[in-house]
């Protein structure tokens, strides 16, 4: 029985010498192809091969009277970030850097600002930015996979693709994010501030980010990437997470009629190296902030010192004729008929509010909701 043992110890320590050389040699290979730990912060790390390679600013406006999204963000996947910038109208202890925008709470002023902010102090520190809401997820290893194929010195970007109803043009739908090139940051910047154009101006209250943005960039000359995978799947997801699992697709209709390229349940819903993610149901998001906005429509309109020009019968049949975002709920019907009851935009400020041709029975129904008095929904 002793005879045996000579031979069991020879295969041990083969198997521990096998052993050994497999797992020197992995580590060899990892050291010189594989990942690398970036530490930021003091003790915060992420891994990620592209991150010294493709770097990117994220660019997160928020609402000051609520941070609690951008606080998410700042301690989950705002780490991977090569800067991580914060635009509010009010100063947090912890959402630090921030763009000074003193009590300003409206979405299209911060993003206008913001973006003027990060090209002016921060262009010499990254490639890419990325603009992104605080109700958002990003997986940013998949975006610099994406971005590493395409150079920041051209005036590029990326994001999930709507159509203008109005003049059939492209433009990019900013609440699953959207990703500028530096040289298109550049660019954006010389025509914000070009007052020769109308095509980039920071407009009042009421207008939409989606729509103001486009015209900025097409005046820029400025193109949209197809950011599809090979199999024609979204990576900016526009629906919510939990729709995903649910009714996700047929829950946003107008994602068959609006988006730019033809789209199905399993082009938005199966895609895997998914980029940016809706975390909640933006339309209980937007309630509060259309709320907001109504809040401060009227304030206007009993400031002694406005002189706005009130819309006609004429502009507010236009609103009711063309109204449809999504299936209408109570919130949006309050809105509406709170901004129509009030009188408080012209035409030219409810133009956000006319891109989509609406349906009939929604005309019905703004007719019986009673007038806004300022309480809660």
């Amino acid at each position: 029985m002793n005879s045996h043992r000579p031979v069991h110890h020879i295969l041990y320590l083969s198997t521990i010498l096998l052993l050994t050389i497999a797992l020197s040699y992995h580590l060899y290979v990892r050291r010189k192809s594989g990942p690398q730990t970036h530490f930021v912060d003091s003790g915060k790390f992420v891994v990620d091969e592209l991150y010294d390679q493709v770097r990117v600013l994220c660019l997160l406006p928020y609402n000051y009277e609520d941070s609690r999204g951008a606080r998410y963000v700042k301690r989950t996947w705002g780490r991977h970030c090569n800067e991580l910038l914060f635009v509010s109208g009010d100063v947090d202890e912890e959402l630090e850097p921030y763009v000074p925008l003193v009590n300003n709470s409206e979405n299209w002023m911060l993003v206008h600002m913001g973006l003027q902010y990060a090209y002016d102090y921060y262009r010499h520190d990254f490639d890419w930015l990325l603009k992104v809401d605080d109700h958002s997820f990003v997986v940013m290893e998949n975006l610099r996979h994406l971005l590493h194929n395409y150079s920041a010195s051209e005036p590029i970007s990326f994001g999930y693709i709507l159509q203008d109803m109005a003049d059939k043009n492209a433009f990019l739908y900013s609440k699953p994010g959207y990703v500028l090139s530096k040289e298109s940051l550049r660019r954006f910047t010389i025509e914000a501030r070009n007052r020769s154009t109308t095509n980039c101006k920071l407009r009042d209250i009421g207008f939409m980010e989606d729509t103001e943005l486009a015209k900025c960039l097409r005046g820029a000359k400025v193109e949209i990437v197809d950011s599809r995978d090979r199999d024609g799947c979204e990576r900016f997801t526009p629906i919510a997470t939990v729709h995903h699992f649910l009714d996700g697709f047929k829950y946003a209709p107008w994602l068959q009629n609006n988006s730019w390229f033809r789209t199905t349940e399993r082009l938005i819903l199966g895609v895997f190296l998914f980029i940016c993610c809706l975390t909640i149901n933006g339309q209980r998001m937007t309630c509060q902030r259309w709320k907001d906005r109504c809040e401060v429509c009227i304030r206007r309109l009993n400031d002694p010192s406005n002189n706005m020009t009130l819309f006609n019968d004429k502009c507010r049949e236009k609103l009711l004729l063309r109204w449809e975002w999504q299936n209408l709920n109570r919130c949006d019907l309050q809105y509406v008929a709170c901004r129509a009851n009030h009188e408080s935009l012209n035409c030219r400020e409810i133009a956000y509010l006319t891109r989509m041709p609406r349906l009939e029975r929604n005309k019905q129904r703004l007719k019986h909701i009673p007038r806004y008095t300022a309480e809660p929904f």
